[in-house]
């Protein structure tokens, strides 16, 4: 989405506080700002001169735009598009307007207040791949703990079978082992167990 902001130019200043924390680091086309300012300045007529934005950053680089430019009767408007070279750099950034008129070598300048071009969170980010290795790690720890969640369960569910099935067991001294068999099966026992009872299927 792209945001419109009004300035204004009062005597020789450009009002630049509407937009002091607008752009972002690296952002290109993002914002666009409509600069306003009395037709006549001084005996001059501004919708005859060409203006130029420049802007100073933190590294001590100087960015320029060309302003188109539309006037009626006692304004002039001017049109100021955020590009990356203005904000290539966070931190301060000086913008100054200059009105140039080749016919008479008049040349304008219309200082402006520093703007903050906010850091980009993605500017202090780790390396992709570096990134793409710590997701996987992420990845797997988190399927890991699942595991363990699921072993965790399965266990407790064991447990409360087996309690469930406690309750409804026959329980004997004696016997610790049945046995179903068929009755020739049985005969073919020599020795029968003491502590074992067989079931004789019929």
């Amino acid at each position: 989405m792209i945001i419109i902001k009004t300035l204004k130019i009062k005597d020789k200043d450009l009002i630049t506080s509407p937009i002091r924390s607008l752009v972002r680091t690296g952002e290109n086309n993002a914002d666009s700002i409509i600069i306003e300012a009395d037709r006549f300045y001084n005996g001059y007529d501004l919708s005859q001169f060409g203006f130029v934005m420049e802007g100073r950053n933190s590294a001590d680089t100087l960015a320029v735009q060309t302003l188109p430019l539309t006037s009626d009767n006692e304004t002039v408007k001017l049109a100021f598009t955020v590009t990356s070279d203005f904000t290539a750099v966070s931190g301060p950034l000086k913008l100054t307007l200059k009105a140039v008129n080749s016919d008479n070598n008049t040349c304008i300048i219309f200082t402006g207040g520093e703007i903050d071009v906010v850091g980009n969170p993605n500017e202090d980010c780790l390396p992709a791949e570096i990134g793409q290795q710590l997701l996987l790690q992420i990845e797997e720890a988190i399927a890991s703990f699942e595991g363990q969640i699921q072993n965790i369960a399965s266990e407790k569910v064991a447990e409360e079978i087996e309690k469930q099935l406690a309750g409804n067991l026959v329980k004997s001294d004696t016997v610790n082992t049945i046995v179903s068999l068929s009755q020739a099966e049985y005969d073919a026992i020599t020795e029968p167990d003491e502590q074992t009872m067989y079931v004789i299927l019929s």
